[in-house]
């Protein structure tokens, strides 16, 4: 997570959090979404999917057994940027997670969270 936070610009904002916890089972959904820099004084969204898209981490225990899944919705590149460099950047960043080379980034994340 910390490696990701260097190398990238691109901001996030939690729309849920639920948490639920019985004697079976207990979970954490968190909804996360594109959302503009709060370092920012322009309006515009700071990460290379638009504002439609969505992550949904989920970490449920059922018995004694942890697991963690990311679920990708609506991922589609911003192309609301100032410069066509930033509009070529998002594009190639989200044609590559889309072909799931961000599949290795999510997953170092997911062990990341279940490690903590």
């Amino acid at each position: 997570f910390k490696f990701f936070k260097k190398i990238s610009k691109n901001w996030v904002c939690v729309n849920k959090l639920i948490r639920h916890e019985d004697d079976l089972e207990s979970y954490l959904i968190i909804e996360l979404s594109p959302c503009k820099s709060p370092n920012s004084q322009d309006n515009q969204i700071s990460h290379f999917y638009n504002a439609l898209a969505t992550n949904t981490i989920v970490l449920y225990k059922i018995n004694s057994k942890i697991s963690l899944s990311i679920h990708g919705r609506n991922e589609y590149p911003n192309f609301n940027k100032r410069s066509i460099t930033e509009s070529i950047k998002n594009i190639c960043v989200a044609n590559l997670s889309i072909i799931g080379l961000d599949k290795y980034l999510w997953n170092s994340f997911a062990h990341k969270i279940i490690k903590f």
